[in-house]
Order: C-alpha cells, then sequence, then structure tokens
C-alpha cells in the first residue's frame, strides 16, 4: 500500500509507545508522517518552535506544519506536566502564592496556544478529540442517559443534609469521584494522588454542615468492568475483574502488580456498542475510551469517557490490532 499522503500526528511526547507503533504503520504503508510534541511547546530549553501567519493568513512554522493536511491525528496534547519542573525552578525569595499565581497564567497561556494551533491547521480527516467538552462528566453522564444507556444515579451537592439523604436512599453504598483530572500532589519524594473511595458514616459524621460542591455516585455492585475503544463505528472492548481484588475492586487505578487483576476481551451487546457509536456522533467524537460496569443486576452502566483514547491496554492484553487500525483509518 503506497498512499504518500499528508499525515500530522500531534502527540504528548516522543516516549509515547502508542503513538510509535501507529507511525510504524504509516511508515511502512508508505507514508512520511509528520509530528507535533505538544511537550515540545513547553520545553522551550530543548525545542525552538516559531508559527506565524503568512500574507493569506495561513499558519506558517518552523516546525514545516504548513498548508494542509490529509489527516490529522490528535493523540494527545500536552498534561503541562513539565510546569512542575517550571515551579521547581524558582527560589525561595519568590513567594509560593506568586508562584502558583505565575503557573496558573502559564497554563492558561498553554491552552490559548493550543487551541490556536488546532483551529488552524486543515485536514480532510480528523482522528481524536479538539473539543473540551467531551472532558465533562457530568455532561456525558447525561447525554449517555439520553442515549438510553444506564448511569450510576448521582448528586452533585454542597450540603451534608443532601447527602446523608442521598447515602440512606443507596443503602449506605455510595462513592466519591473527581469531576475533572484526577490531582496530583508532589511533597518531597512522596506522590499523592486522589481515587474513587467508597464513603462511611463516619466520613459523613466529620463533613461540615456545608462544604465545596462534590460529586457523589451510587456504587454499583459488578460482575466486572470493561474498557472500551472505539474508532468511528469499531468497538474493541476488554473485560477487568477488578473485583475480584479488593484493592481494586472500588478504583483499578490501585494496580496491585503482585497480582493483576485478569482481563480478556469482550464482547459487548450490539444494541449497548450502537448507543455507545450513537453517543460518540452526537459528541462528534471519532474516537476515545469508554468505561463501564456490568453490574450484578446484569445491566451495563456507563461510567465516563476519555476522550484522549487510551488504547495500549485495551490492544496488548486482548491481541487487538488497533494501531493498524488508527493508519488504516488516517491513509485510507
Amino acid at each position: 500500500m503506497k498512499n504518500h499522503k499528508r499525515i500530522l500526528i500531534i502527540s504528548k511526547s516522543t516516549a509515547d509507545i502508542s503513538t510509535e507503533d501507529v507511525i510504524d504503520w504509516l511508515i511502512l504503508f508508505g507514508n512520511r508522517p509528520e509530528r507535533l510534541n505538544g511537550d515540545s511547546i513547553e520545553d522551550f530549553k530543548s525545542h525552538s518552535i516559531t508559527f506565524s501567519i503568512n500574507d493569506v493568513g495561513e499558519l506558517i512554522s518552523n516546525t514545516g506544519m504548513t498548508g494542509s493536511f490529509y489527516a490529522i491525528w490528535l493523540r494527545r496534547w500536552s498534561d503541562y506536566s513539565s510546569l512542575i519542573e517550571t515551579k521547581r525552578s524558582f527560589d525561595n525569595s519568590v513567594s509560593s502564592d506568586l508562584v502558583a499565581h505565575i503557573i496558573s497564567q502559564l497554563t492558561r497561556d498553554l491552552t490559548v496556544i493550543e487551541n490556536f494551533i488546532l483551529s488552524n491547521i486543515r485536514c480532510v480527516k480528523f482522528l481524536g478529540s479538539d473539543n473540551k467538552k467531551h472532558g465533562n462528566k457530568l455532561n456525558n453522564l447525561l447525554l449517555a442517559k439520553k442515549h438510553n444507556l444506564e448511569i450510576p444515579e448521582f448528586i452533585l451537592t454542597t450540603e451534608k443534609t443532601s447527602l446523608n439523604q442521598f447515602f440512606e436512599k443507596h443503602n449506605k453504598k455510595i462513592i466519591l469521584k473527581d469531576l475533572s483530572t484526577t490531582f496530583n500532589y508532589e511533597l518531597g519524594s512522596i506522590l499523592y494522588t486522589t481515587y474513587t473511595e467508597l464513603i462511611t458514616e463516619e466520613d459523613i459524621s466529620n463533613f461540615p454542615n456545608k462544604f465545596y460542591m462534590s460529586f457523589f455516585q451510587k456504587y454499583i455492585e459488578k460482575e466486572y468492568e470493561i474498557r472500551c475503544f472505539i474508532i468511528e463505528t469499531k468497538v474493541y472492548s476488554m473485560a477487568i475483574f477488578s473485583q475480584m481484588d479488593d484493592k481494586t475492586k472500588v478504583d483499578n487505578r490501585k494496580y496491585n502488580f503482585q497480582n493483576p487483576n485478569r482481563t480478556v476481551p469482550y464482547s459487548l451487546p450490539l444494541v449497548i456498542e450502537e448507543q455507545l457509536i450513537n453517543l460518540f456522533s452526537d459528541l462528534k467524537l471519532s474516537s476515545g475510551s469508554v468505561d463501564l460496569i456490568k453490574g450484578l443486576d446484569k445491566k451495563y452502566y456507563f461510567l465516563e469517557i476519555n476522550s484522549d483514547g487510551q488504547f495500549g491496554m485495551v490492544a496488548e492484553c486482548c491481541n487487538y490490532n488497533i494501531n493498524y487500525e488508527i493508519a488504516q483509518f488516517l491513509c485510507s
């Protein structure tokens, strides 16, 4: 297959193995994909990057990212992790409050740069997500419900009284979840992070009567979890038997490396696959990952979408050739 099409890949960094595998397939098909790493824009000490606009209003850059592309794959933008190093570069003479404001400003600036670049490159085919709404868990839950997918009942509240009522309604089995990305905080050599956690009566008793608005969900007793990767109308699914280990039962990110969860290829009911594909179509999302739960009540519960579409684990554990399928999509 010799396509010789112009393809741009926007990835987080050169260390992304899944991106490298797709590039290998594209090269095998006769293409020479161009690449822009989000980390390169942040790491100004190691990379020299310039963007400007020419006389006819086209984006030009010393990266070679000019004109139109046949296909663009937005694999992952930077997660701004290099700003942690920027934060460390300030000495003790700069107040921590000022450092926090500077990092916040740099994050907003990088978001503007990202939107500017994505808005000014043209292509016939686009794979990935260039719309921040895909990361809104609450919107995605409501939209999933409109597509007749089951979702765990949830409450967004600032009141202890409302939380207590929700707690009692669901037989004292509810969880607390992040609304956006996982919170990470590094203190010395220790990294603190947030997980999905069961809420106990003791937890609620220690809550003040009013607290910052938080997201609580009914805890679903499960047979297993399901991670899907979707590309257009193809759904690749994997069952994760996380409920067999107390460490991973509530949140499988608390991974047990000594006794890993069993994972197997899985076929969702066709009606569930169709609902997910329609949900992605409604979101104008061409690819991404979905987390679901198969409850003990035999129902499938939609949990959330990861529009960055982490698929390495699904592909490797289930022997799905997803890298090949992505390359085929980009150049076919």
